[in-house]
């Protein structure tokens, strides 16, 4: 019996000192808050109070936070869903000390239970930070396409819990298309602003830091920024506006376009911007007048710019948003 006991202290001895702290990792709580209000707040200049800040009940604001090594592996991830901009996520990571990288993204999706039925903009399998994309879905969407990436690094510290805020930022910009005297001609069955190039996706690297890429076609208009189907249109309306969001990109050259059941009028010189983060232009043409061309105008509306600011302040003042609809409407990107 006696060695039987000395036994079963040795085999315990034996198991405990094979049991070292450096088998044991150790978390600390690190709680996150992600304002999303500060991805619409760059834009200034809206023709109703609100109209940007606000979207329909059948959207959710997607919050996504993903958190990785300096290695560049994904340790952990948190998505959450709200109805309002004014919401702030808050999530709490348990984490080993260490160096980390800390994506936050917002966008809007429509949800079948707890789970999105649609959604503008795709995000790849990201287990790996150097091998994730986010993807344009290939849609216009008005404001309501709107992209938010905000980069965070951060540490974790033995002993330590911590709070972080993360203010997210757009990506991109928004243009404002506005046409005035829609009913002008009986025979148009669509306006839209036509691109000679499109935003696809934001790629990133292993450090968190992502690029903009786009496409284009040798200079061929192939995809619409905008699109105006009058089939769609309240005919009490004679104004119609929209936002529409893109990526940055340069030399982006646009041209109002409209189309017949036959035919394809171009109602505007090529018209060249290089949009970028936070910055929203107004593209307007009115239809009634075209005696000597169609009155065309376009430029930064919002404060990023205002020394490249083109008289916008004018145009307000006259109401553009009293008469006007938003017509907010989704379409294909793709002309073809």
């Amino acid at each position: 019996m006696k060695k039987y006991i000395l036994w079963m202290f040795a085999l315990i001895a034996t198991f405990t000192t094979s049991c070292t702290n450096d088998d044991i990792t150790i978390s600390y709580t690190t709680n996150f808050k992600v304002n999303p209000s500060t991805v619409i707040a760059p834009f200034t200049y809206e023709l109703t109070t609100g109209e940007l800040e606000s979207f329909p009940s059948n959207y959710k604001l997607r919050i996504r936070l993903l958190v990785y090594g300096k290695d560049g592996l994904l340790v952990d991830e948190d998505v959450q869903y709200f109805t309002n901009y004014a919401s702030i996520m808050s999530s709490s990571l348990y984490l080993p000390s260490g160096d980390y990288i800390a994506l936050a993204v917002t966008d809007l999706v429509e949800l079948n239970g707890n789970e999105p039925s649609f959604e503008f903009w795709t995000l790849s399998e990201h287990s790996k930070l150097a091998q994730t994309t986010i993807t344009d879905a290939g849609y216009i969407g008005g404001q309501y396409k709107i992209l938010g990436i905000t980069k965070h690094d951060f540490s974790v510290s033995e002993g330590q819990s911590q709070d972080i805020s993360i203010n997210v930022r757009p990506v991109g910009a928004l243009l404002l298309t506005y046409y005035a005297n829609v009913w002008t001609y009986s025979d148009v069955e669509t306006y839209g602003l036509a691109a000679a190039k499109t935003s696809e996706s934001c790629t990133f690297d292993s450090q968190g830091n992502y690029i903009e890429t786009a496409e284009s076609n040798n200079g061929e208009y192939d995809w619409w920024m905008d699109r105006l189907d009058l089939a769609d249109t309240d005919t009490q309306y004679s104004n119609i506006y929209n936002y529409v969001y893109t990526l940055p990109m340069t030399n982006l050259n646009l041209r109002f376009q409209a189309n017949t059941a036959t035919d394809i009028y171009y109602l505007s010189d090529p018209m060249t911007i290089s949009p970028q983060s936070g910055e929203e232009y107004l593209f307007y043409i009115d239809l009634a007048k075209a005696d000597n061309g169609y009155d065309v105008e376009y430029g930064l509306i919002n404060e990023t710019n205002q020394s490249a600011s083109f008289g916008y302040s004018e145009k307000n003042a006259a109401g553009l948003g009293n008469t006007s609809q938003n017509h907010a409407t989704l379409y294909l990107k793709d002309i073809k």
